[in-house]
């Protein structure tokens, strides 16, 4: 119901003018609407040149305080997230649909336990009345952030505030935010895995559970540390990326996560403004070769179970930090990006995001580092999500004794043919009653 509140909003018409008329008119500003709704942030957005900026607040302010919620458009946005779901999760998008079934695998019975775009039968039961009522209980002046940054005047600012606050302004969403009474998620006693079952060339997987930092944190800049040091996300130095893909070329790369990520594999850099209460570790595998999934997914588990035993070295956390240090500017690096940052720092109550990060590396040793790995990392009691054809004979290698090889076009070095065999005949812990095969036709159904 967010989702689709949001979506008529930035997607629909206005009172005064048809979505149509909204799309004539901010083609000769080069400017568009944009939405982001989360778990517990919605955000909308703009871009617009200076010389261009009362024309498009008009609209934009139309669109936000005086919505068309017409029927027609509510028919169109409802059939396109219901495309969203059918079409690019369930049958184009395996990635992401790993993803997503990890998150509602994990918390399950949670309320972050859907898609930020619902499931297919909460859309269907959905009705434009319950979207015109959703707007007036939450889009309310108390819950408002406004954010401006670029070449705007004084007097641009004090307009927004006028027109969006107003005298009833009581509270910050960050307070707000704060409130929501979120339960804990189910921690496991042991692994557990789904399997989505579909027609797909490649096999996908994931591995998560939930953690207990987020931004704000004591130990959040070190994790983050380690996150980056196991698999920053599209980078060649991340060690996952060293050992599955550059040493035995498994897949396009390999990725470690402490916050939410959307559409990862379409970004180079994570999106602002997907703040939340409560994270999840996870793990990222690219699509693998059916033939050499067995293998790669015992891999990255092989390099988890390391990195929580061993720990990280001295050099290593040096490397790292240093990279992170410089890394961050380009986080912030548009005046866009400074201001969805600078209002995720408003949601977990920490100053600007780059200095936030710098003083906290600043500040590490390895012992921390380390510290953090020993209390927040662990290689059991995880979540296991598998996007693949053959869901049986992926679960009955798994599951079997005989070792899983990789099949390789090139041989590596003696060194890393030794370690295959270590990993190949590494056991998972895994029982026949641990693993569900899910058909993709159920996923998002209820």
């Amino acid at each position: 119901l967010a989702y689709l509140t949001a979506m008529m909003i930035a997607n629909g018409g206005t009172a005064k003018r048809p979505f149509e008329t909204v799309i004539d008119d901010l083609y000769p500003m080069a400017a568009g609407i944009g939405s982001r709704v989360d778990k517990e942030m919605t955000v909308f957005s703009g871009t617009v040149h200076r010389e261009k900026y009362d024309d498009f607040y008009a609209l934009f302010r139309e669109a936000l305080l005086e919505p068309g919620f017409r029927d027609e458009d509510f028919e169109r946005v409802k059939s396109d997230v219901r495309t969203q779901i059918e079409t690019v999760l369930r049958r184009t998008d395996d990635e992401e649909l790993g993803k997503e079934v990890l998150y509602a695998e994990i918390y399950a019975g949670h309320p972050y336990g859907h898609t930020n775009y619902g499931t297919l039968d909460g859309l269907d039961a959905i009705t434009l009345d319950d979207v015109r009522a959703f707007h007036r209980q939450f889009y309310t002046p108390d819950r408002l952030t406004i954010g401006m940054a670029g070449g705007f005047s004084r007097g641009a600012a004090r307009r927004i505030r006028a027109d969006f606050e107003g005298p009833a302004v009581t509270a910050k969403p960050a307070s707000a935010h704060r409130e929501l009474d979120l339960p804990e998620p189910v921690r496991l006693d042991r692994n557990q895995m789904t399997i989505v079952q579909k027609q797909a060339l490649a096999t996908g997987m994931h591995i998560g559970f939930p953690i207990d930092v987020t931004r704000g944190h004591p130990d959040w800049p070190a994790l983050w540390l380690v996150r980056s040091y196991l698999g920053e996300h599209r980078s060649e130095n991340s060690h996952l990326y060293q050992r599955l893909r550059e040493l035995r070329g498994l897949n396009y790369g390999d990725y470690a996560y402490i916050e939410y990520f959307p559409n990862g594999g379409s970004q180079f850099h994570p999106p602002p403004n997907v703040a939340r209460q409560q994270q999840i570790f996870q793990i990222w595998l690219r699509p693998v070769p059916p033939e050499n999934a067995p293998f790669a997914f015992k891999g990255a588990l092989y390099e988890l179970e390391k990195l929580c035993r061993e720990g990280m070295t001295q050099q290593d956390f040096e490397a790292t930090r240093n990279y992170l240090s410089k890394f961050v500017s380009l986080l912030v690096k548009t005046e866009s990006r400074q201001l969805g940052y600078a209002l995720d720092s408003e949601f977990y109550e920490i100053g600007p995001f780059a200095d936030y990060v710098r003083e906290g590396l600043e500040k590490l040793t390895l012992d921390d580092v380390n510290r953090v790995i020993r209390e927040h990392l662990r290689a059991n009691r995880m979540q296991f999500v598998v996007v693949t054809e053959d869901a049986e004979g992926f679960r009955d290698h798994l599951l079997g004794e005989a070792p899983t090889p990789i099949t390789y076009q090139s041989k590596p070095s003696e060194d890393v043919l030794a370690e295959d065999e270590v990993i190949e005949r590494l056991r998972i812990e895994l029982r026949p009653e641990d693993v569900e095969i899910l058909p993709v036709g159920q996923v998002f159904q209820r």
